[in-house]
């Protein structure tokens, strides 16, 4: 028996407007409310295919508004009257952490609703679906080593997951840490870090890992500030090196990262990594997490890597991705087989 879905677009997370229909529309389920903040500026480029966005390949979906009405909604209480009067078994949101969100979500349920991210690779073809919330409020930060037991991935698909990190400057490095940095402006993850800013982090790196190791460092791309890492003496910013990431995830002793898409890509390269906020990838046996002195970084950094558990769990995340274009392109037996049609 199909659900009735209600998809929610707020101001800063439209995209899984077009997202959530497109895969949604072709299943079973039935789109029963698309409810759409007003101040969204392009709030019908998803049916005019006006906005541009290279990212994600052109994969829209156009809305046919006489079968999918938009709805608009004014303020928090306004949608949550809206999502009550739909009466839907199932609301989509984008990844739950914007405030009307959350005011949203709690106020129907979060046991009720869908949430979506999109900084997952390879995040151009695919969108991530997840109930209770992304990051730490999602249903796999819950889970243990134990439910990962008995996935498995192909290693035609680990290669197709790896060859977009193929590009760049061949990297000949050796005996150094790959620490990718968080936004530390307006950014949620540091809620759940240790530190309040990347300048404490990287002071807290300089103490307490091996002195003769050096560190690359990689400011993120949409907040790339110059950091004075003269002091340190060991480290280097790699922003415009244009290493390969392959070599970066392959070659360095292990990744450290506040919380980053980046350790997510170490592990499909069954990497070493050290973790100090929290999400999805805790409980498992993954990381080593907030790992704060020196003695015990150094041991850790000579612990083996649980490979087969690295691709168990992106096994697990695969079941959750959802690809752009075989939903576009109508591929209805993979809509109806994958695990969102199935599990609902």
């Amino acid at each position: 028996m199909g659900k009735r879905i209600a998809i929610v677009a707020t101001y800063r997370y439209s995209i899984n407007a077009n997202d959530f229909l497109m895969f949604f529309r072709r299943s079973e389920h039935r789109v029963a409310a698309l409810l759409v903040h007003y101040a969204v500026t392009y709030r019908d480029w998803w049916r005019t295919n006006r906005f541009t966005d290279p990212a994600r390949e052109g994969v829209f979906d156009p809305i046919d508004k006489d079968r999918d009405p938009i709805r608009l909604w004014y303020h928090v209480e306004d949608l949550i009257e809206r999502l009550r009067e739909a009466d839907c078994d199932v609301v989509c949101f984008g990844n739950g952490n914007g405030v009307e969100q959350r005011a949203a979500a709690e106020a129907i349920g979060r046991d009720n609703c869908l949430f979506s991210e999109y900084g997952w690779l390879p995040w151009s073809r695919n969108f991530y679906i997840s109930r209770g919330g992304c990051g730490s409020d999602s249903e796999i930060a819950s889970m243990s080593a134990a439910d990962l037991a008995g996935r498995t991935i192909d290693e035609a698909t680990l290669d197709r997951l790896r060859a977009p990190f193929a590009q760049g400057r061949p990297l000949d490095a050796r005996d150094f840490l790959y620490v990718p940095l968080q936004k530390d402006v307006n950014d949620f993850k540091f809620l759940s870090a240790p530190f309040r800013s990347n300048e404490e982090f990287l002071d807290f790196l300089h103490e307490t890992t091996p002195r003769e190791v050096r560190l690359l460092v990689k400011p993120h791309p949409l907040y790339p500030k110059k950091y004075d890492l003269s002091r340190y003496g060991r480290m280097t910013d790699i922003t415009t090196a244009g290493y390969r990431k392959a070599d970066l995830y392959r070659k360095a002793m292990a990744t450290v990262a506040i919380n980053s898409t980046s350790i997510l890509e170490a592990l499909l390269f069954d990497g070493r990594v050290f973790a100090y906020g929290e999400d999805i990838f805790l409980n498992k046996g993954l990381v080593h997490y907030r790992v704060r002195e020196p003695q015990a970084f150094a041991r850790a950094l000579e612990e083996p890597v649980d490979e087969e558990r690295c691709r168990q769990f992106i096994a697990l995340l695969l079941e959750r991705q959802v690809e752009r274009a075989r939903c576009l392109g109508n591929d209805l037996d993979y809509v109806r087989s994958h695990y969102w049609s199935r599990a609902l």
